[in-house]
């Protein structure tokens, strides 16, 4: 009786173990594939959750996000691609049911199209499923991304500043909110315009003294940015070395900062780069090229012979550096005239003409191909500007008429 029940002991024990085993085994079993699930998820995510269908978002995932499309004439056409922080930035921000925006960083600040179409919409029981309706909604934001502007020029700071505003006006305390910005950054008007200054070539420090915040504070917000300093034909054609894009970067950090963001919530890459143009029929201007004159002085009175050779070698050392680094511009060079007399209807240009042909065979003499300098209607002359007042010739105002103008395209 004893050795019975002790045996039936022993295999009530054994049935424990093995039933507990095969529960452990079971178990383990489950999360083997929830873990194989999860990993098909990527580095960018925390795993699958069943529950909702997605993979889990995890770092930057945004409630709110509004690109800002460097949409704008003669720039890469702006686009999310794989393996970078912006398609981490925006999938992540999917994933979390963002709401989002895009703002043309052209000069018309259109808003393209409405944020309702870029949702992933299918609820899904596999990370294979989710990602595949990710990539869909993300393709098409690149479609929309790669629309034509609707006005010529560039705003990017502009464009920015109205999505900060629009980003702090659904603002609430446990809003997440940012901007990913695509593009070159170099606008050509508004606050910051590279295209009618030095300012690119200017040391930032000195452009942030004069500096004034617009309304909208950044405290708040994460930025990045994919592409800046990026360009294609004929941007591309002025080759920005890495200093220029420093001191790009280093500028609209500094503007960022005067309003509010800090640096750990900036974050460039260069996932733009290469990437083909928007098509566009507008004509920009070459950015971070100052128009070079040479004014009346440096020629003998009423004439076009140079008045001092090296003098005006030296005033050209500029512009030869620059023509040399921009080795695929053109160079358009202008001679601008003044009417000769008070009593004189009609202006003889040819002598501007002339200035202008005087300073090709300088800058030809420099070492610059002949084939890229263009004289422009051989002469210009001004009458909206009269140096004539009641009768009375003004030759101040007559010599500042009388230059040459040496531009890039």
């Amino acid at each position: 009786m004893y050795i019975l029940q002790e045996l039936m002991q022993s295999n009530i024990a054994r049935f424990a173990i093995f039933g507990t085993l095969a529960l452990v085994g079971g178990g383990a079993f489950v999360a083997n594939i929830a873990n194989q699930e999860s990993a098909k998820c990527g580095d960018s995510f925390n795993g699958f959750n069943n529950e909702l269908g997605v993979c889990s978002p995890k770092g930057d995932a945004m409630d709110n996000l509004i690109i800002v499309a460097g949409n704008t004439a003669n720039s890469p056409a702006p686009s999310i691609e794989k393996d970078t922080k912006a398609y981490e930035f925006v999938s992540t921000s999917l994933a979390n049911a963002a709401n989002i925006k895009i703002i043309s960083a052209a000069s018309d600040l259109a808003l393209i199209p409405t944020q309702s179409e870029f949702k992933i919409t299918n609820k899904t029981n596999n990370a294979e499923g989710f990602l595949n309706g990710l990539n869909e909604v993300i393709n098409d934001i690149n479609t929309s991304l790669a629309t034509p502007p609707t006005a010529n020029g560039a705003n990017y700071y502009e464009a920015i500043m109205k999505a900060v505003r629009d980003l702090n006006s659904t603002r609430s305390d446990k809003t997440k909110t940012g901007i990913l910005v695509i593009g070159s950054g170099l606008s050509d008007g508004g606050t910051l315009n590279f295209a009618d200054s030095d300012l690119l070539e200017r040391d930032y420090t000195d452009v942030l003294k004069s500096f004034r915040p617009i309304e909208g504070s950044m405290s708040e917000l994460k930025i990045y940015w994919s592409g800046i300093g990026q360009t294609t034909a004929p941007q591309a054609d002025l080759s920005l070395n890495p200093e220029l894009i420093d001191n790009l970067k280093n500028t609209y950090k500094g503007v960022f900062t005067k309003n509010g963001l800090t640096d750990k919530n900036l974050y460039f890459d260069d996932s733009v780069r290469n990437a083909k143009s928007i098509n566009t029929e507008y004509k920009v201007k070459p950015v971070g090229i100052k128009v070079f004159e040479i004014n009346d002085e440096y020629f003998k009175p009423g004439t076009a012979e140079l008045l001092n050779p090296d003098k005006t070698t030296t005033n050209l050392a500029g512009i030869v550096d620059k023509a040399k680094r921009y080795a695929n511009t053109n160079i358009i060079v202008t001679g601008y005239m003044a009417a000769g007399e008070c009593t004189n209807e009609k202006v003889d240009t040819s002598l501007a003409g002339q200035r202008a042909e005087a300073i090709k065979q300088q800058l030809i003499s420099q070492g610059i191909e002949q084939r890229r300098i263009q004289i422009e209607n051989g002469g210009v002359f001004q009458p909206e500007i009269s140096e004539c007042q009641n009768g009375q010739w003004l030759e101040e105002l007559a010599k500042s008429k009388r230059k040459v103008i040496i531009n890039f395209e």
